[in-house]
């Protein structure tokens, strides 16, 4: 059975991949991409059900339902990517799907489509080959994952929860099994000045020079407050980082505003979002005490917890058995650096939930974005086998 399974999707998920990716599905502007999936998870007999997050976005919940339905395995993955920035820094078309060097080009072909058409193409490889399963396996295509995921999979297991017994996020893990994600926290900070000649600087407040200052007392943190001791056995340290800076008008003004935005990676358990807010704040009002004419305000734009899965769950041994049968390959649990709507499920539902996929997070948002096509074929595989060996 698994020689045939095997051969059943490979040529099938490069197609899938391709089409997805000449779909231009920017976060809010995932309509065509749902569509097509939708209508391709309709032809091979699965159950849809369409949320409508906003107009022209649509999640699509694909089910295709066993002779008991239990268990339930959920696949999930996004439909949106980020926008391909300045395609002059791409050697290909970004929408153009190009096949070279075993590899497939294209924004989302990493991130990701080709961890969705994965999921799609083994669900068909089992229909096509008329196995009959007990448990209901369903594929989630959602938006907004790439914008927080609040309207996608936040959707799904908040507002219109869909219920299962095991989660397997689709993102690009580099086909590794992935048990355990950072969280992200995002402050805004602005502080305000007052304009001068840049001559009598004397006169006004720079703005700028003061947002200097707090910066350094920020980056200070990991030092201050010992984050080496804080090191996750998967996910090592937190981080901080100072991502957009914005202030003063020209050359000759003393500027009389600064603004900076804070990209902080958080940890499962002992390094929460109020932990990483906490710290901030604390700083901030540090900084105020020692400048009375500091005029600041902040506020989050951005909270999304760590998350972390038992090793000794049943989806995580049943994945190490799948990968194994379908690649040969002898894995342990890594952790993935960034966030995933991962934390959604684990957060909100309670379901024990891995990450793993094909393509590479460095890939990820870059030019030149690519998958290797090996590893969508393997990915597919590893999904036929789980998807036999949990609901079969």
């Amino acid at each position: 059975m698994s020689s045939t399974i095997n051969a059943a999707g490979g040529e099938e998920v490069v197609r899938l991949t391709s089409e997805l990716v000449k779909i231009p599905s920017v976060t809010g502007k995932e309509g065509e991409a749902a569509d097509y999936v939708e209508a391709y998870m309709r032809k091979m007999g699965m159950e849809t059900v369409i949320d409508e997050a906003a107009p022209g976005r649509r999640n699509i919940v694909g089910r295709l339902r066993g002779s008991s339905g239990s268990p339930i395995l959920i696949f999930n993955g996004h439909t949106d990517v980020v926008p391909p920035g300045d395609v002059s820094r791409w050697s290909v078309d970004p929408f153009g799907a190009l096949i070279k060097d075993g590899r497939l080009y294209g924004r989302g072909s990493s991130d990701m489509k080709g961890g969705l058409a994965s999921a799609l193409a083994a669900v068909k490889s089992i229909v096509d080959l008329g196995l009959k399963l007990k448990g209901d396996v369903i594929v989630e295509a959602v938006v907004d994952e790439e914008a927080g995921g609040r309207a996608g999979t936040g959707r799904l297991t908040i507002d219109k929860p869909v219920k299962g017994d095991f989660v397997v996020v689709a993102e690009p893990t580099d086909l590794e099994l992935q048990t355990a994600h950072k969280g992200d926290f995002g402050m805004e900070i602005r502080i305000e000045g007052k304009s001068a000649h840049a001559s009598t600087p004397e006169v006004g407040v720079n703005a700028i020079h003061k947002m200097i200052n707090l910066t350094n007392k920020i980056l200070s943190i990991p030092k201050k407050n010992k984050w080496d001791k804080r090191a996750h056995p998967l996910l090592g340290p937190p981080y901080i980082t100072i991502s957009v800076i914005e202030g003063g008008l020209q050359r000759n003004m003393i500027p009389d505003r600064c603004k900076i935005v804070i990209d902080r990676r958080t940890l499962p358990k002992k390094d929460s979002v109020a932990i990483a807010k906490k710290e901030i704040e604390e700083v901030i009002s540090e900084a105020k005490a020692e400048d009375p004419q500091l005029r600041i305000s902040y506020n989050s734009i951005l909270e999304l917890e760590a998350m972390e899965t038992d090793v000794n769950e049943p989806i995580v041994k049943n994945m190490i058995n799948a990968i194994s049968q379908a690649t040969g390959a002898v894995v342990k649990p890594t952790g993935f650096r960034a966030f995933t709507d991962a934390h959604f499920y684990s957060e909100n539902l309670g379901i024990p939930v891995v990450m793993y996929g094909p393509g590479r997070l460095q890939q990820a948002h870059s030019a030149d974005e690519y998958v290797e096509i090996s590893q969508l074929i393997a990915a597919t595989k590893v999904y036929e086998h789980l998807i036999t060996k949990v609901l079969a």
